[in-house]
């Protein structure tokens, strides 16, 4: 289901005749984006596993040798590498298809707010960053 964009600028009735006809811009439904997101781990969770394959064998090299440094150090690169996959994932797939897998399963698109249409790369990338930002706040915006 997706709902009318209550902010996104309407036809006047006065000025409809030397005005185009506008589009009303719509927003996706809080179920249609958490059917998105749970869309997204069958194909974001195997290959964040792959990317942190690494980082496994050497915290379970530093937990042999007794290293906390570096457990904590290993950790702290997963968390990094984890991040910097996420915003990669966003993207790429939100600029080269305009939406992730999890949103196109759904049907969902993204667009940009200003043009209706497919965002910019540095949109699509300030999009990933926000979302990032926002976890790290847990979920405050």
């Amino acid at each position: 289901m997706v709902y009318e964009d209550l902010f996104s600028r309407r036809p006047d009735n006065k000025n409809s005749a030397s005005e185009p006809h506008l589009l009303l811009e719509q927003i996706a439904a809080p179920v249609d984006r958490l059917a998105a997101f749970v869309g997204e781990m069958p194909v974001f969770v195997p290959l964040l596993s792959v990317l942190l394959a690494p980082f496994k064998h050497d915290i379970s090299i530093a937990q042999f040798m007794g290293s906390q440094t570096q457990v904590a150090l290993s950790v702290t690169e997963m968390l990094i590498t984890s991040f910097v996959g996420f915003i990669a994932y966003q993207t790429l797939f939100v600029y080269f298809f305009g939406a992730t897998p999890g949103k196109y399963f759904v049907g969902l698109r993204v667009v940009s707010v200003f043009a209706g249409k497919k965002p910019s790369f540095t949109m699509c990338l300030l999009r990933s960053l926000s979302i990032v930002f926002e976890f790290m706040l847990l979920g405050f915006p």
